[in-house]
């Protein structure tokens, strides 16, 4: 489906660093490194070091959140470069 999409795609500017393996050949055929049977759908909750007071934290706060998706587990994972290993998985119900 992918390829079917890009052909009919105007050429996309390549973003960021160079990947290299699987993320690299996605990145140069797709102009995206983030495409492919290699890669997993995720969402990713972070913390940062900043005051509520930070104008980038009022940003992010004040941005309308809408959506909605299904997943049936969620896991933690330790990261290293890029190497992700997942600690712990929990199943979810279909709540």
């Amino acid at each position: 489906m992918v390829d079917a999409l890009v052909a009919a795609a105007p050429p996309v500017p390549t973003p960021g660093p160079a990947f290299a393996g699987a993320l690299g050949e996605s990145q140069a055929r797709y102009g995206w490194p983030f495409v492919g049977e290699h890669w997993i759908p995720h969402f990713t909750v972070a913390s940062v070091p900043a005051e509520r007071s930070d104008p980038l934290v009022g940003a992010c706060l004040a941005l309308p959140l809408d959506f909605r998706f299904a997943a049936d587990s969620a896991a933690l994972c330790g990261i290293r470069g890029d190497a992700h290993v997942v600690v712990a998985r929990v199943a979810l119900g279909s709540g």
